[in-house]
């Protein structure tokens, strides 16, 4: 089988009009400009708490917002007979919050990039817009709701989550393989959300309307319905109080036309240095064989899995180790059997659910990643990350060494895949990405 390229949820079309992508970008950075001056939620924590308990961005806080503009460039070395190639890319990336009037507040957090053809500079005909999330919010002491584009992201794993169910096309593009930076990333999910406390936990809810994800016709395309996929869904999540350090939760999701995926999260400091956690989920949607065979297979029930723990030192170094279950991914017999006999068309479609769910390829995979804080200098951190397909033996390895000044960043990163031309991380035919990436916070 010849090499396949690696699909992944698409990114916007091409601008027909340079001229309206300088104002629309304008806008953006006039309105980011003073959502990050203006004070933030006197709660700047989010009032609907995500189950996971990985490394995030910090929160806005008073009278703080986030503005940037990133640089990047890669060295992408190739497989033959593939030749080496590189690409670019500039962004103007912002976060802010603002007080409204009635105790309301709103949210945007955007950005805008340009990109650059294989080989060639950058290209304004390259815009896109990654709309993350837009969306008024108001609270109280126990009590929460919300109207717009929200981020919802459920889940205590670090490399997979099964139990996050807004995750399905929420990617619009994969600008590192860092897995907290990617939830924090994607696109929201359009509804009404709920929240309310009490001394038995917490629930929360939303319902999501019908949005149909068509394609985009403009670069400024905010894809409403990107995560919605032209179904009505309704979430519900309750978080039950937590129990000796012991932390849990239940997830409900359902669509419009019946199909159900339910799951829960657990985890529990193992001693003082070692947290330990479990997420599952019982989804029911084509499998990845399935829809390799056919477009339009129809779905089955499966389960989902990750599984882990974290131990952190005292010298600020934070190791994880998972193992990651995929009930409708390829199995040993698969991959020997049926996947080798598909075509390139058949086995891309394959890898383009893949990468649109944020699942694994393969039934049985492992993850382990390295967090160092404060290496080689103070406002230094390291972040390495390795995961192993177990069932087709191919691999892909990401570090990033990231330097922090008042305001700018350095960025410095290399990424490695090894596997068989029709493996999970050989697929794409890339073997080495040498990166780079400034940052200048306004």
């Amino acid at each position: 089988m010849r090499r396949l390229q690696h699909v992944h949820a698409p990114r916007t079309t091409a601008c027909p009009a340079v001229a309206g992508g300088r104002a629309c970008a304008a806008l953006l950075a006039m309105v980011l400009g003073l959502a990050c001056t203006a004070p933030a939620w006197a709660d700047d924590a989010p009032w609907l708490p995500d189950s996971v308990e990985t490394p995030a961005p910090a929160p806005v806080t008073d009278g703080q917002g986030k503005l940037f503009l990133e640089l990047a460039a890669n060295r992408l070395l190739m497989h033959d007979p593939q030749p080496d190639t590189w690409h670019g890319n500039l962004g103007l990336d912002g976060y802010g919050v603002r007080p409204l009037p009635g105790d309301w507040r709103g949210t945007l957090n955007a950005r805008i990039d340009v990109d650059s053809a294989p080989g060639a500079g950058l290209d304004a005909d390259n815009l896109s817009l990654t709309l993350r999330e837009l969306y008024l919010s108001r609270s109280g002491d126990d009590w929460g709701v919300g109207v717009g584009r929200i981020n919802i992201r459920d889940g205590v794993a670090v490399g997979f989550n099964p139990s996050d169910v807004f995750r399905d096309g929420a990617l619009l593009a994969r600008r590192t393989a860092d897995p907290a930076v990617l939830r924090e990333s994607r696109l929201g999910v359009v509804g009404v959300r709920a929240q309310h406390s009490f001394a038995g936990g917490t629930l929360a809810g939303m319902l999501v309307p019908h949005l149909d994800n068509d394609p985009p016709e403009h670069w400024y395309d905010p894809r409403w319905g990107a995560v919605n996929d032209g179904q009505a869904q309704a979430y519900l999540m309750y978080a039950l109080p937590r129990w000796q350090g012991l932390y849990s939760n239940l997830v409900l999701h359902t669509l419009e036309h019946g199909d159900v995926t339910w799951g829960f999260n657990l985890t529990n400091n193992l001693g003082r240095a070692v947290v330990a956690y479990l997420e599952f989920a019982s989804t029911r949607r084509p499998t990845l064989v399935d829809l390799a065979r056919d477009a339009d297979a129809a779905p089955r029930r499966y389960q989902q899995l990750a599984a882990g723990f974290s131990y952190s030192t005292e010298s600020n170094q934070t190791f994880t180790l998972e193992y990651d279950y995929n009930g409708g991914g390829l199995g040993r017999d698969d991959w020997r059997g049926d996947w080798r006999t598909f075509s390139p068309t058949q086995a891309a479609r394959a890898l383009t659910a893949a990468g649109a769910r944020q699942d694994p390829l393969a039934e049985h995979s492992a993850m382990a990643m390295l967090q160092w804080d404060r290496f080689l200098a103070h406002d230094a951190d390291l972040n390495c990350l390795l995961r192993a397909s177990l069932v087709d033996d191919s691999r892909f390895a990401w570090c990033e060494w990231r330097n922090r000044w008042p305001r700018t960043e350095l960025a410095l990163s290399a990424t490695w895949a090894d596997g068989d031309a029709d493996s999970e991380y050989g697929a794409s035919g890339q073997s080495w990405m040498l990166g780079a990436k400034a940052r200048v916070y306004f």
